[in-house]
């Protein structure tokens, strides 16, 4: 048990900014929030008087641990051996040991959507994961998370001998047809469970996974951008009935009033990369826009690869340039990352109940000088966390 005290805690919750506060943590979750915590004799006392207690960050799209930063095409995010592959799952390609956890988890980039590549109409599912942890089962904080898909450009296909769509109007029709696929999958199996005379269809793990989509149990998570792409795939989500969010997103805001009406998030970015596709708009401006429309958005780095997870405070300062309120873009990085991602239950603010995932920083966050001093994962500190190899 221990308390951070005297600190400035911007709990990134409906109480906002507590000055001189506490933040009581026992056995990895927070018990007490405030200025006038009761701290129990055995608590160990850290003063963090002139520094910033913040929320453990979070990087709502990401590939650590199966997307080598310094690694050729292809990689071990993409499967690339069909354009469908809503059976792989991305906690088998993740290695924990990635160095790229432990730099994230050291600047105080706590937890990670870590998702499939974009190689594939349907790439498999996502994972919410810690930042620390020798194991894969050490870092799940949920999985399966979403199922990422992709519409619009893609990258170059290993051979000319995989049946990849060749137009926009490719990539839809496969999509829908998978889908209706997963139905009438859905469909023989209910009879067969209702009428053991009925004969029941050969298991297919990713109709099952998908069947979780339709069900409304996980969301999708789509890479897409142009504003085209984004309603061709509004239409099919109308269309079949589930839920999804917006990764990436550099046109979303041409159509911010669509994703407002049907309550889709965007995960935007990465904001900060200007020649990774040169025809897009990588403005900071588009969270402004998205913002101002009612469309909630968290910003993602893209790691380790496109934009250094590390450096995710950066794209909150970005947006901050560009007009937006201070707290909305922090909030982008935090609580409005774990909505999003379907675990702010469990993290994205400090509040009584949460994981103690917590950062300390010399000043705000969001101040170039501003040094990350501690970081704790589960109520423990980083520094003493043998997660390497």
């Amino acid at each position: 048990m221990f308390a951070l005290v005297n600190g400035t805690i911007f709990t990134m919750s409906k109480m906002g900014i507590i000055k001189e506060g506490i933040v009581l943590v026992n056995e990895g979750k927070i018990v007490g929030v405030g200025r006038k915590i009761k701290i129990p004799d055995e608590a160990e006392k850290i003063d963090v008087q002139g520094k910033i207690v913040f929320p453990g960050m979070i990087d709502a799209h990401n590939h650590i641990g199966g997307h080598a930063e310094a690694e050729d095409p292809p990689f071990d995010n993409n499967e690339w051996t069909s354009p469908v592959t809503p059976h792989v799952r991305m906690i088998d390609g993740v290695n924990p040991l990635d160095e790229g956890f432990q730099t994230a988890a050291k600047a105080g980039v706590t937890t990670i959507f870590c998702t499939p590549g974009s190689a594939n109409v349907i790439s498999g599912t996502a994972a919410v994961l810690k930042t620390v942890g020798k194991t894969i089962s050490d870092m799940i904080l949920l999985d399966p998370a979403a199922m990422k898909m992709a519409f619009g450009r893609k990258f170059p296909r290993p051979s000319s001998d995989i049946p990849y769509p060749a137009t926009r109007m490719g990539t839809a029709a496969i999509l829908r047809n998978t889908l209706i696929k997963t139905i009438n999958y859905l469909k023989k199996k209910r009879k067969a469970e209702e009428n053991p005379e009925k004969e029941p269809p050969e298991p297919n793990i990713g109709f099952e996974y998908l069947a979780l989509v339709l069900q409304r149990k996980i969301p999708a998570h789509v890479h897409v951008s142009r504003a085209d792409d984004i309603m061709t795939f509004a239409r099919i989500a109308d269309e079949f009935g589930f839920n999804w969010c917006i990764a990436h997103g550099f046109e979303a805001h041409v159509v911010a009033e669509e994703l407002a009406k049907r309550k889709v998030p965007v995960v935007l970015g990465p904001i900060i990369y200007p020649n990774f596709h040169p025809d897009i708009d990588w403005s900071p401006e588009i969270a402004v826009i998205l913002h101002k429309a009612g469309v909630k958005i968290a910003l993602q780095s893209d790691g380790p690869a496109v934009f250094p997870t590390q450096h995710l405070p950066l794209l909150a300062a970005a947006v901050v340039r560009a007009g937006m309120d201070e707290w909305e873009a922090l909030k982008a990085i935090t609580i409005n990352a774990a909505e999003i991602i379907g675990v702010d239950h469990r993290v994205g603010s400090i509040e009584v109940g949460k994981d103690a995932d917590l950062v300390i920083f010399s000043d705000h966050p969001l101040k170039w000088r501003s040094k990350v001093e501690k970081v704790f994962i589960n109520g423990k500190e980083i520094e003493n966390l043998e997660n390497r190899k």
